[in-house]
């Protein structure tokens, strides 16, 4: 099997007012095609952390240091401009509360839609049929006319299963 993911020794500081925070200390570790990695640890201990580094969502106190190798390239040093080619079509991640992932004032059939459009090449009507056959796959009754309201109307867990249909129709890494 392929590794799709390596991290060497990746450190991750934020510089403060009142000095340098050590939040991930040389962690690493590697996933294979088809392996699923499960991060789990107390609260506050770097998890999210450690995911946003690889993704480079931290904010700009944040140093990271070590390799990241993403299909055996090292995208540390990636500029922002690089790693958008990467988000969503290569790795997603997803946030904790579906209701604040989902934007409350647009159709979840829109957003499905667009996330496909961003991500793959296809045409808006193939989108919206691709979204149309994950709202069937995630459960949901007469997916076409319930694909035109918005996610609060869905309940929470529905609106969690939507979350991951949206990010697994949209990336090849979850």
């Amino acid at each position: 099997m392929d590794t799709i993911l390596e991290l060497e020794n990746v450190s991750v500081h934020f510089d403060t007012p009142d000095g340098t925070v050590q939040a991930v200390r040389d962690v690493s570790l590697s996933l294979k095609s088809g392996e699923t990695l499960a991060i789990v640890g107390e609260s506050g201990c770097g998890k999210s952390v450690l995911c946003k580094s690889v993704m480079k969502l931290l904010p700009g106190n944040a140093r990271i240091s070590g390799k990241m190798l993403i299909d055996g390239n090292d995208i540390a040093p990636y500029t922002e401009k690089q790693m958008r080619k990467l988000r969503g079509s290569l790795f997603s991640m997803l946030f904790q509360d579906p209701m604040t992932t989902l934007n409350p004032t647009i159709p979840i059939g829109k957003q499905i839609t667009e996330a496909v459009l961003k991500h793959r090449k296809m045409s808006r009507e193939d989108a919206q049929k691709l979204a149309v056959e994950m709202l069937h796959r995630v459960g949901i009754d007469d997916p076409a006319q319930r694909m035109l309201l918005q996610p609060h109307y869905f309940s929470y867990l529905i609106t969690v299963n939507l979350k991951y249909g949206i990010t697994a129709y949209g990336s090849l890494l979850v």
